[in-house]
Protein backbone atom coordinates (compact mmCIF):
# COMPACT_ATOMS: atom_id res chain seq x y z
CA UNK A 1 0.00 0.00 0.00
CA UNK A 2 1.26 3.45 -0.86
CA UNK A 3 -0.64 5.37 1.82
CA UNK A 4 -3.52 7.81 2.03
CA UNK A 5 -3.82 11.55 1.59
CA UNK A 6 -6.37 14.32 1.79
CA UNK A 7 -5.71 17.39 -0.34
CA UNK A 8 -7.27 20.70 0.67
CA UNK A 9 -6.94 23.92 -1.30
CA UNK A 10 -4.70 26.42 0.43
CA UNK A 11 -7.23 29.19 -0.23
CA UNK A 12 -9.76 27.56 2.13
CA UNK A 13 -7.92 28.93 5.19
CA UNK A 14 -8.56 25.88 7.33
CA UNK A 15 -7.26 24.85 10.74
CA UNK A 16 -7.04 21.11 11.23
CA UNK A 17 -5.69 18.18 13.18
CA UNK A 18 -5.16 14.47 12.60
CA UNK A 19 -7.33 12.44 14.99
CA UNK A 20 -5.92 8.91 14.85
CA UNK A 21 -2.43 7.43 14.78
CA UNK A 22 -1.49 6.01 11.38
CA UNK A 23 0.80 3.42 13.00
CA UNK A 24 -2.18 1.85 14.77
CA UNK A 25 -4.57 2.38 11.82
CA UNK A 26 -2.41 2.24 8.65
CA UNK A 27 -5.40 2.21 6.30
CA UNK A 28 -7.22 5.18 7.85
CA UNK A 29 -6.61 8.91 7.73
CA UNK A 30 -8.97 10.99 9.87
CA UNK A 31 -8.73 14.78 9.84
CA UNK A 32 -10.89 17.22 11.79
CA UNK A 33 -10.98 20.81 10.72
CA UNK A 34 -13.02 23.94 11.13
CA UNK A 35 -14.22 25.78 8.09
CA UNK A 36 -16.55 28.76 8.22
CA UNK A 37 -17.53 27.92 11.84
CA UNK A 38 -18.44 24.34 10.92
CA UNK A 39 -16.54 21.33 12.27
CA UNK A 40 -15.87 18.83 9.49
CA UNK A 41 -14.33 15.39 9.87
CA UNK A 42 -12.96 13.58 6.84
CA UNK A 43 -12.48 9.82 7.23
CA UNK A 44 -10.37 8.55 4.34
CA UNK A 45 -10.26 4.74 4.23
CA UNK A 46 -8.50 2.12 2.18
CA UNK A 47 -9.55 -1.47 2.76
CA UNK A 48 -7.68 -3.94 0.54
CA UNK A 49 -9.69 -6.44 -1.51
CA UNK A 50 -10.57 -9.61 0.38
CA UNK A 51 -8.31 -11.54 -2.01
CA UNK A 52 -5.26 -9.39 -1.18
CA UNK A 53 -2.45 -10.58 1.07
CA UNK A 54 -2.88 -7.26 2.93
CA UNK A 55 -6.55 -7.81 3.72
CA UNK A 56 -7.54 -8.17 7.37
CA UNK A 57 -11.19 -8.44 8.38
CA UNK A 58 -10.33 -6.42 11.51
CA UNK A 59 -10.10 -3.28 9.32
CA UNK A 60 -13.91 -3.20 9.23
CA UNK A 61 -14.05 -3.45 13.03
CA UNK A 62 -11.47 -0.64 13.37
CA UNK A 63 -13.54 1.55 11.05
CA UNK A 64 -16.66 0.81 13.07
CA UNK A 65 -14.93 1.70 16.36
CA UNK A 66 -13.56 4.94 14.96
CA UNK A 67 -16.93 6.00 13.53
CA UNK A 68 -18.58 5.26 16.88
CA UNK A 69 -15.90 7.32 18.67
CA UNK A 70 -16.46 10.22 16.30
CA UNK A 71 -20.24 10.06 16.81
CA UNK A 72 -19.75 10.24 20.59
CA UNK A 73 -16.87 12.75 20.79
CA UNK A 74 -17.96 15.04 17.94
CA UNK A 75 -21.78 14.84 17.78
CA UNK A 76 -22.13 18.23 16.05
CA UNK A 77 -19.58 17.50 13.33
CA UNK A 78 -20.34 16.78 9.72
CA UNK A 79 -18.59 13.50 8.89
CA UNK A 80 -17.52 12.47 5.39
CA UNK A 81 -16.60 8.82 4.84
CA UNK A 82 -14.57 8.48 1.68
CA UNK A 83 -11.96 6.28 0.09
CA UNK A 84 -11.69 2.84 -1.44
CA UNK A 85 -13.63 0.24 0.54
CA UNK A 86 -13.31 -2.45 -2.16
CA UNK A 87 -16.89 -3.54 -1.59
CA UNK A 88 -18.68 -5.93 -3.88
CA UNK A 89 -22.08 -5.09 -5.28
CA UNK A 90 -24.60 -7.36 -6.91
CA UNK A 91 -25.29 -7.25 -10.65
CA UNK A 92 -28.02 -4.66 -10.15
CA UNK A 93 -28.87 -1.75 -7.90
CA UNK A 94 -31.81 -3.80 -6.59
CA UNK A 95 -29.35 -6.43 -5.25
CA UNK A 96 -27.37 -3.71 -3.52
CA UNK A 97 -30.46 -2.25 -1.84
CA UNK A 98 -31.77 -5.66 -0.79
CA UNK A 99 -28.48 -6.87 0.67
CA UNK A 100 -27.50 -3.59 2.34
CA UNK A 101 -24.23 -3.69 0.39
CA UNK A 102 -21.37 -2.18 2.38
CA UNK A 103 -20.41 -4.76 4.00
CA UNK A 104 -23.37 -6.93 5.01
CA UNK A 105 -24.21 -5.88 8.56
CA UNK A 106 -22.08 -2.72 8.88
CA UNK A 107 -24.89 -0.18 8.49
CA UNK A 108 -27.58 -2.44 9.94
CA UNK A 109 -26.04 -1.98 13.38
CA UNK A 110 -25.80 1.82 12.85
CA UNK A 111 -29.07 3.00 11.23
CA UNK A 112 -28.28 6.62 12.12
CA UNK A 113 -25.60 6.62 9.38
CA UNK A 114 -28.03 5.72 6.59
Amino acid sequence: SGGLCILIKQELQWQGEKLYNENKYPYLLVVKFDYDQIELILVNVYIPPSTSQYYNSEYWRCLEVILEDIAILHPQSIVFLLGDLNTRLGPSLHDFAQKKGIPGEFFESHPQWL
